[in-house]
């Protein structure tokens, strides 16, 4: 199935038609029960009229997620691996494990889950990734200062402006 870039969605469209049984494939509007259809072509959305069986191929608009409960199908979140670590993975299915609601989730080459939203948190942006990272070398290289952990607070702002700087361990290792 082609990647859908919901940046380039038109205002308004609530869902993505693929080509299917005679239709092309575009953008669809649903305004109450009303239909509306915008082609690669089109400028301007028509009414449609819809069955349910081609509504079910339909693939809608990502749900923005705040973290509380279980992520709905197709949100790229963070989940924990067994090791504890988080991991960028994509939601494929919800399921019932023991009695209870999770969500199973594609990270790279592996299956993960979270149970009741538990283990799962809204993916980071580019952003808070670059800023974790940067804390976390900082943090290495104030351990490599003094390894016991008792740095002054002027250290940890000599450290930051050392990073700012651009200056890194040897052999690109942080």
């Amino acid at each position: 199935m082609k990647q859908i870039d919901w940046s380039s969605a038109p205002e308004g469209a609530t869902h993505w038609e693929p080509v299917s049984d005679g239709h092309g494939e575009g953008w669809m509007k649903k305004h109450g029960r009303e239909w509306f259809f915008l082609g690669a072509e089109s400028r301007v959305w028509r009414e449609d009229a819809v069955s349910a069986k081609r509504a079910g191929t339909f693939v809608p608009r990502p749900v923005a997620w705040a973290g509380e409960g279980l992520p709905p199908v197709g949100t790229v979140c963070e989940v924990m691996d067994d090791a504890g670590c988080w991991r960028r993975a994509e939601v494929r299915v919800h399921g019932i494990d023991r009695g209870r609601e999770i969500a199973i989730c594609q990270a790279d080459d592996i299956m993960l889950w979270c149970r009741d939203g538990v283990h799962c948190r809204p993916a980071r942006a580019p952003e808070q990734l670059a800023a974790a990272e940067r804390d976390r070398i900082i943090h290495q290289m104030l351990d490599d200062l003094n390894p016991v952990g008792h740095t002054p607070g002027y250290t940890y702002q000599l450290v930051n402006c050392l990073y700012d700087a651009g200056y890194r361990k040897a052999g690109g290792a942080a």
